[in-house]
C-alpha cells in the first residue's frame, strides 16, 4: 500500500510538503488512511462529522476518534448535526443530507484552515459498488467510470486498494478501529448489493476488483471521447441568449445517436430519458410543445429547442412604472433602466436589449408590462405600418415559452420598445432630434 500511495501522488503531483484534511469515521478505512499517510510523514489534520444516526454508538464514534488524535498528536476537528431532523425538514434523504453537511463543513475547513486537499478513505471495492448501483438504477457512461482518484481538491489515495488489503494493512499494524453495525444490513442498497451481489459475481470472477479497475478506465478514455466529440457538436447547435438556450433540433437529428447527443447537451437540467425520447418525437412536428423538469422548461417548435428556468409559483403578468429619467425598475429577469441624454455628438451604441428614444415625444410615465393578446405597434422598418404584436411573434419564431417572458414598453398608451426585438417607427430618433431617451434592459 506504501507503493500505490507513492504511486498516486505522483501520478497527481501531489508533494509531501502540502496539508492534509482526512475524513475519519473511525471505521478501518480512515484508520488505515490516517495511519499511512502519517507514517510516511504527510503533514494531516482530521476532520469527524457526527450524525446522530446511531444514538451512543454515534458518540463512541466520535469518543474513539478523540482518543486516536490524542494519541497521534492530531489535530482534529469536530462537528454535529441531526441528520434525520434535516432530512425530513428538507424532504431529501439521510444519505445525502449527509454527503452535503460532511463535504459542505469539510471544504469550509480546507478554505479556513488551510488544507491542500481532502482526504477520503475509498477503496476500490467501494468504486465497484458504486458503479453496480449506477448500473442497475440506470446511468450514462460517467455512472460506470467508478468513483474518481481526484476531484478538484478531493483525493482519495486508497482508490486502487481493495478492502482486503486494506484488512491486512489493519491486522499487520495492529490498527482499532470501529465497526458499523448498519454496515451488515440489507435494507441499504448498497450493502445489498456489496453482501449479496457482489458475492455472486466473484464466483463467476474471482478477480472482480481488478477486471472493473481496467473497466473504469476503459469507460474514462470512452468518456474523454464522448466529451470531445460533445464539445463540437454544442459548438453546432446551442445557441445562448440571455437566460435563455436554444439548440437547433434539426441539426441534432442529422447526428448519429441523436437522443445520446442530446441528452449530453442537457443532461444538467434535469431531463429524463423519456422526456428526452418525446423531444426527439417532437422536433419533426409542426405542433409546438413544452416539457417540464422542477427548475426548467424546454418548448420544441419548428424544428427549435428552448430551455429557459420556470416561472416561479404564482409569478403573473407585469406592470411596473418608470416615472422619470434617470431610473431603473426590476421587471422579471431584467433590470429596466431609463437615461436621458443630448443628442449633439453622442456615439450610440445599439444592440437588442438597448433602445435609443427620442425623448421629445416621450411621456412618462413609462409603462413596464407583459404583451396582451390584441397589442399592435409600428415596428420600426415598416415605413410607419401598423402590425399586431402577434403576427410580429411568428414572424420572429417565438415560441409559447418566449412569448410568456416577453416583456414591453409603453408611452401615453403606445408601444415604444417590444423588449430585447424591436423599437416603435414614432419613437425613433429622427434628423429632428434634440434630444435622447437610452432604455437598457440588463439581464439580472
Amino acid at each position: 500500500m506504501r507503493k500505490q500511495l507513492s504511486d498516486f501522488c505522483s501520478q497527481f503531483n501531489i508533494q509531501k510538503t502540502d496539508r492534509f484534511l482526512i475524513a475519519i469515521s473511525g471505521g478501518i478505512d480512515s484508520v488505515v488512511l490516517t495511519h499511512l499517510l502519517q507514517t510516511q510523514g504527510f503533514a494531516i489534520g482530521l476532520a469527524h462529522f457526527n450524525y446522530k444516526l446511531r444514538s451512543h454508538e454515534s458518540e463512541q464514534d466520535e469518543h474513539f476518534v478523540k482518543q486516536l488524535a490524542a494519541h497521534s498528536n492530531l489535530t482534529l476537528h469536530l462537528n454535529t448535526a441531526n441528520t434525520k431532523e434535516l432530512a425530513s425538514q428538507q424532504q431529501k434523504g439521510i444519505q445525502e443530507i449527509a454527503r452535503a453537511l460532511r463535504y459542505n463543513w469539510f471544504q469550509e475547513l480546507a478554505k479556513s484552515t488551510p488544507y491542500d486537499w481532502i482526504v477520503t478513505g475509498h477503496h476500490i471495492n467501494d468504486s465497484v459498488e458504486t458503479s453496480l448501483l449506477n448500473l442497475t438504477k440506470g446511468t450514462g457512461l460517467r455512472g460506470l467510470k467508478g468513483i474518481p482518484p481526484i476531484n478538484q481538491n478531493i483525493i482519495r489515495p486508497l482508490i486502487h486498494c481493495t478492502k482486503d488489503e486494506i484488512k491486512a494493512y489493519a491486522k499487520a499494524n495492529q490498527l482499532a478501529h470501529r465497526e458499523d453495525a448498519t454496515n451488515e444490513k440489507a435494507e441499504y442498497q448498497r450493502n445489498l448489493i456489496r453482501l449479496n451481489v457482489i458475492p455472486q459475481l466473484k464466483q463467476i470472477n474471482p478477480s472482480l476488483e481488478n477486471t472493473f479497475l481496467g473497466n473504469f478506465k476503459r469507460a474514462q478514455g470512452y468518456l474523454s471521447i464522448v466529451e470531445a466529440f460533445m464539445e463540437a457538436a454544442k459548438e453546432k447547435l446551442v445557441t445562448t441568449k440571455e437566460n435563455t438556450i436554444c439548440i437547433d433540433g434539426e441539426g441534432l437529428l442529422a447526428y448519429p445517436a441523436p437522443e445520446t447527443v442530446l441528452f449530453e447537451l442537457i443532461r444538467t437540467y434535469g431531463v429524463n430519458a423519456a422526456q428526452i425520447a418525446d423531444i426527439i418525437k417532437t422536433i419533426p412536428s409542426t405542433e409546438e410543445a413544452v416539457f417540464f423538469t422542477n427548475a426548467y422548461q424546454v418548448s420544441v417548435s419548428r424544428g427549435q429547442l428552448t430551455l429557459l428556468p420556470r416561472s416561479k409559483e404564482g409569478e403573473g403578468s407585469v406592470r411596473l412604472e418608470i416615472t422619470k429619467a434617470p431610473s431603473s425598475v426590476k421587471a422579471r429577469q431584467y433590470l429596466i433602466t431609463a437615461k436621458r441624454s443630448a443628442m449633439a455628438g453622442k456615439a450610440l451604441s445599439y444592440g437588442a436589449m438597448t433602445a435609443y428614444l427620442d425623448a421629445d415625444v416621450v411621456a412618462f410615465p413609462l409603462v413596464i408590462r407583459s404583451w396582451q393578446q390584441g397589442d399592435r405597434f409600428q415596428p420600426l422598418g415598416m415605413d410607419g405600418k401598423t402590425k399586431k404584436l402577434s403576427d410580429c411573434f411568428t414572424d420572429w419564431k417565438l415560441n409559447s415559452i418566449q412569448k410568456r417572458q416577453l416583456l414591453i414598453v409603453e408611452s401615453g398608451g403606445l408601444i415604444c420598445w417590444v423588449i430585447g426585438h424591436r423599437l416603435d417607427h414614432r419613437f425613433a430618433l429622427g434628423a429632428q432630434t434634440k434630444n435622447v431617451l437610452k432604455l437598457t434592459a440588463e439581464v439580472l
